[in-house]
């Protein structure tokens, strides 16, 4: 689970603790509901009597503090639970509220066909590609599986330490393939609305990340389930990062043969738990839903705060077309942009004062821009590669200008570096300080992405998207701008800051002592 994820869903625990000790004074005698559907979790059912739940208080305690799932006390001998155990259904209706399965049947053919010939030609023109991710940030790994992902324009999507760029679905230069996919997406969104009572919250799924698994490629090396024993892996367990609180997923799965391998039996399954550090996740044994060719399923509401879900390999090629509500508010093009735009203009300000003194904050905020548009857009683009450029097209032009902006602001930091390094005066301590310390992150960033570069694992990548390093410094930039390596000028500055501070020091002494003798005088 991302990190941030996981401290919002300590944050919700609390308040639910905090909620039922309020509550705990009034006993819920609510009876459970009956089951009304076999493999759908619509709504969550009542407490039996006795335990406590948090109160439908306020409307906005409700969407901060969602209830915890209902634990199950099973004791049964088994590791996990299909549809054929007589338990199955009344677990998944108590413990896994939100998920919802539907049957190929319940869509239109012209569906199924749309999505098919969507994901064929993607596979045909080399849209899926492997990732290098960086698990727990250290070690790097090539995914399982190659993917793509397709979604609003300027949306992207971050994970594991890499992120990736969507195609643009909804814009007049769009592919013929992405158009359909949006329309496609707009289905999905329709069948999640109509699949629980009241529709579930926050749907308008903004992107789709489609995943293209080839069970039979000896090269991946598909691990066994140990802790369950559930057999192959082919994603393993997980809660979606970087999505709007309490949004629902859809995923719509299909089968597609290739020219080597034919259409074989539908044997893939998908396995769902409770997240470890969710009460009763000892207890509430985990259930496992086969998927059939052209199936979708929901994640609605809160399953994914409180869940976790893998899935486990077949024997045939599957391709998957996850569809989220992605988090908006930094992922995006549009994001950079802003914030590039506004380091441009308060760095523009007072060019007659070249420390820029009394403007700390604003210096600060500029570098911590400068290293966010470095290390988390320009590297994370281009460590993808050269194909990955040219298969991006809607981002080929906005990259070079964010680089050109990246450009001007480091010239900016290069000239402001310069007159702080010759100022003697103490008072332009605190703007050093902000360009020393932006200076030791962008380095520790460059250094870190030199050596992710040469991790071996891009040996199993295909050659044309082998990481590039961009920026790359011109003889234009060996003038203007501070070095790649910026140890002698950190160096430099630090020497300075300590000359200041000693000066500061003195100045204090100086003053506090005519301040005394003053005092004495009195």
């Amino acid at each position: 689970m991302d990190p941030k994820e996981r401290k919002k869903l300590e944050r919700q625990k609390k308040k639910a603790k905090a909620l039922e000790r309020k509550s705990a004074k009034k006993p819920n005698v609510a009876s459970l509901k009956p089951v009304s559907q076999p493999t759908t979790s619509h709504k969550r059912p009542s407490e039996p009597s006795g335990s406590s739940a948090a109160p439908p208080a306020k409307k906005q305690q409700i969407e901060k503090a969602k209830p915890l799932p209902v634990p199950s006390n099973y004791t049964g001998p088994e590791k996990f639970l299909t549809p054929s155990h007589p338990d199955f259904h009344d677990i998944l209706t108590r413990s896994y509220v939100g998920f919802v399965h539907e049957p190929a049947a319940a869509q239109p053919r012209e569906f199924h066909a749309g999505m098919r010939a969507a994901f064929e030609h993607l596979r045909d023109k080399g849209y899926f590609q492997y990732d290098v991710v960086m698990a727990g940030g250290k070690h790097l790994s090539r995914t399982f599986v190659r993917r793509t992902l397709v979604g609003n324009f300027g949306i992207t999507y971050k994970y594991l330490g890499l992120r990736i760029f969507a195609h643009a679905w909804d814009v007049p230069s769009s592919a013929a393939v992405f158009r359909n996919l949006y329309a496609l997406n707009q289905a999905i969104v329709a069948r999640t609305k109509a699949s629980a009572s009241p529709a579930p919250p926050s749907c308008e799924y903004n992107l789709t990340l489609i995943n293209y698994m080839e069970p039979d490629n000896p090269v991946l090396g598909l691990k066994d389930d140990l802790t369950y024993d559930m057999g192959k892996v082919s994603v393993s367990w997980h809660a979606d990062s970087s999505l709007e609180d309490f949004s629902s997923i859809g995923v719509y799965h299909t089968l597609l043969p290739t020219k080597k391998s034919k259409k074989g039996p539908c044997d893939w399954r998908i396995a769902m738990r409770l997240s470890p550090d969710v009460p009763g996740a000892k207890t509430t044994p985990p259930l496992v839903v086969p998927t059939g060719d052209g199936d979708v399923y929901y994640l609605n509401g809160d399953f994914n705060h409180h869940h976790q879900h893998m899935v486990l390999s077949g024997t045939a090629v599957r391709v998957s077309s996850t569809h989220r509500v992605a988090v908006t508010a930094e992922d995006t093009l549009q994001y950079i942009q802003a914030k590039v735009t506004a380091a441009l203009k308060s760095s523009a300000k007072d060019p007659q004062d070249k420390c820029r003194r009394g403007h700390a904050d604003d210096v600060r905020h500029e570098q911590t821009t400068v290293t966010t548009l470095e290390m988390d857009w320009l590297r994370q683009y281009w460590i993808q590669g050269d194909k990955h450029n040219d298969l991006h097209v809607d981002w080929q032009q906005p990259m070079l200008a964010l680089e050109a902006s990246w450009r001007k602001l480091e010239a900016r930091t290069k000239t402001l570096a310069d007159a702080l390094v010759q100022s003697h005066d103490v008072d332009d301590l605190k703007v050093l300080k902000a360009v020393l310390e932006g200076l030791r992150n962008r380095q520790v960033g460059r250094d870190q992405f030199v050596h992710r570069m040469k991790d071996k694992v891009f040996k199993r990548i295909a050659a044309d998207f082998q990481p590039m390093e961009r920026p790359v410094w011109t003889d234009w930039d060996d003038v203007h701008l501070l070095p790649k390596d910026l140890t002698a000028t950190i160096a430099a500055l630090h020497a300075h800051k300590l000359v200041l501070e000693s000066e500061k020091k003195r100045q204090w002494k100086i003053h506090a002592g005519t301040r005394h003798n003053k005092i004495n005088k009195a």
